[in-house]
């Protein structure tokens, strides 16, 4: 980053050569000279040539930086999420889950605990000889976030949000429907969370509670068919079929084909 403020320096230092030197000797040591900074520069570039390049040098020569370490992790997390291959996915959230934890070692911060967890609850879908083990591990880091928002006194928000996702995928829904419900209270408009407690709430037998849930995650999300289908499905399970039947119509609407949509509103009548 000081290559720009070293500019008057090297013309400096240029014009002390062509004054201690002759002409020919001062261009022959600028020439070497410039060579010499221009390979430098060229190794530099490497090391700048994105974020992940950058951060792992920087990790590799400062591996006890944590602000070094949550970077490097949060880039590959970037780039093993916007990719579609899946063993290129799973590697990258490998090496990210070794950088979070690798930061977490050195200083507990919510932020990064909780992405810490994501990851591991992205890898417990593909990793199904360890895919409890990895919801347990995303749990207690979902609760040294707590711990770390307590004493920092931050909104635990996404905290209880990762700890009640854990908890559902753990089969615990009685213990997610608590999590989900605080995280909701604390952050009213997130579709996630709305639509995991009613997903709880209905695992419970709660269907009507269940069906406010979702409606509300449906309110924030109209367009996602997934979550419209709970809802048909919560509101058929409470009893109210005309509503169902309207959620199934708006389901085959958004995502036509849907069998469960459509088998749904074959048990339940067409409008």
């Amino acid at each position: 980053y000081s290559y720009v403020p070293t500019i008057p320096l090297a013309l400096l230092g240029a014009a002390a050569l062509f004054r201690l030197l002759e002409p020919r000797n001062a261009l022959f040591c600028g020439t070497l000279a410039g060579l010499g900074l221009g390979l430098l520069a060229r190794e530099q570039c490497r090391v700048w040539h994105d974020s992940e390049a950058l951060w792992s040098w920087t990790v590799s020569v400062e591996p006890r930086n944590a602000i070094a370490q949550t970077a490097l992790a949060e880039t590959l997390k970037e780039r093993a999420f916007a990719t579609a291959d899946a063993s290129a996915r799973r590697e990258l959230c490998e090496r990210a889950l070794r950088a979070y934890e690798a930061a977490l070692e050195l200083e507990t911060v919510p932020r990064t605990a909780c992405n810490a967890a994501v990851v591991q609850r992205e890898l417990a879908q593909v990793d199904v000889a360890n895919a409890m083990a990895r919801r347990e591990r995303a749990l207690q880091l979902a609760r040294s976030a707590q711990a770390a928002c307590e004493r920092a006194h931050e909104s635990p928000a996404q905290a209880r949000l990762v700890a009640g996702l854990a908890l559902y995928y753990l089969g615990r829904p009685g213990e997610a429907v608590s999590e989900l419900q605080l995280h909701v209270d604390l952050e009213p408009e997130s579709a996630i969370g709305g639509s995991h407690l009613g997903l709880a709430l209905a695992e419970l037998g709660r269907h009507g509670a269940a069906a406010t849930a979702l409606a509300r995650a449906v309110e924030l999300r109209p367009a996602d068919a997934a979550v419209r289908w709970q809802w048909a499905l919560a509101l058929e399970r409470a009893g109210d079929g005309r509503s169902a039947r309207e959620q199934c119509s708006e389901v085959l609407r958004l995502a036509p084909g849907h069998a469960g949509a459509s088998e749904a509103l074959e048990r339940l009548g067409r409008p």
